[in-house]
């Protein structure tokens, strides 16, 4: 009698073995196709985060050469400023030039 019942225990040790077995194989390919999902998630993420990164540095680019052109044509402007004032620095200074030249002549004439 006590060998039945200790062998329905050895049994029910073995049964509850391969229910372990099998929870445990279970358990790790559910955590197998859990992490599969996590990681096609995460690529998923630094996909968009990446086509946003390129976006922004596209929209950076667009700013940067825009400030170019800007600073190009401020620069031209500055230019033909100076060029102007320069260009009439020296039509006062021919004039000076020319009084200077007739003040001369007029003293000459005395």
């Amino acid at each position: 009698m006590f060998e039945s019942i200790l062998e329905g225990m050895k049994g029910m040790e073995t049964n509850m073995k391969e229910e372990m077995k099998g929870m445990e194989t279970n358990m790790k390919e559910e955590m197998k196709v859990g992490n599969d999902k996590l990681e096609t998630n995460m690529k998923e993420e630094m996909k968009g985060i990446e086509t946003n990164m390129k976006l922004e540095m596209t929209e950076m680019k667009v700013v940067i050469e825009n400030l170019e052109i800007k600073m190009v044509k401020m620069i031209r402007e500055e230019m033909k400023e100076v060029r102007s004032d320069s260009n009439e620095i020296k039509s006062d200074v021919e004039k000076c030039e020319d009084q200077k030249i007739m003040k001369s002549k007029v003293d000459s004439l005395k």
